[in-house]
């Protein structure tokens, strides 16, 4: 005789609950995957490459105009700039200033020894208040030492003005370990309100420096992953 199970009210509900246990854990776990699978694509990844070079930076002259807001801008170039480099971070800024209106994201970038040996010293790179820091400790800061002593002149924090709509959809999808050349002008912004009120901001044009006033301002024309 074939076997009869009879199924009570008692196991139904038991029954009802296993299939509810299974849909919500699998569902957990594709939103687990799905969040984790979004920070490591909007964070990037550690990378290294060897061989980038010292940025070029040249003569320029002229400048362009632009009306964020309440402010007529007004951007000078003082030096023309070429940089391929590796991204270190990426930091978002937001808010109603002209800065953050201006200037929604900054990029770091690294070339030389230090983004040679990125992924062998880590650097503990950050970003916030429009700065770039490292933080070295132990092995890290004596392999600094020996492997990239000039590792204070080959990363820089980098505010990024875009030229059009489709270069500020680029400089969106830059992310932590890509491989990028920038083009554009150093820049110095001055800004005014039809009240007077005045904004001002201006590039580093040097390398070396350091500290507040060291960032560079890029007025961006083009952007290529590479």
């Amino acid at each position: 005789m074939p076997s009869i199970e009879l199924i009570t009210p008692e196991r139904m509900y038991e029954r009802s609950m296993q299939r509810r246990k299974f849909i919500f854990f699998t569902v957990l776990a594709l939103i687990v995957i799905l969040i984790g699978f979004k920070t490591v694509y909007s964070r990037g990844k550690d990378n290294a490459i060897a061989g980038l070079p010292v940025p070029v930076q040249g003569e320029a002259s002229g400048g362009t105009s632009m009306k964020i807001g309440k402010y007529d801008v007004t951007l000078d170039y003082i030096a023309s700039y070429d940089i391929d480099a590796l991204v270190i971070s990426t930091h978002n800024y937001s808010g109603s200033g002209l800065d953050s209106r201006l200037v929604p994201r900054d990029i770091a970038l690294a070339w030389g020894k230090v983004a040679e040996y990125n992924t062998r010293i880590d650097f503990n790179w950050s970003q916030s208040g429009r700065f770039c820091r490292f933080e070295l400790h132990g092995d890290d800061y004596r392999n600094a030492r020996q492997y990239c002593p000039n590792y204070e002149c080959e990363a820089s924090n980098n505010h990024l003005i875009a030229c059009d709509s489709s270069t500020r959809s680029k400089i969106k999808k830059i992310r932590r370990g890509d491989h990028v050349r920038i083009k554009g002008y150093l820049v110095n912004l001055s800004a005014v309100t039809s009240d007077g009120k005045t904004y001002y901001w201006n590039s580093s044009t040097s390398r070396s420096d350091t500290g507040n006033g060291a960032c560079e301002l890029i007025y961006v024309t083009s952007i290529d992953w590479k």
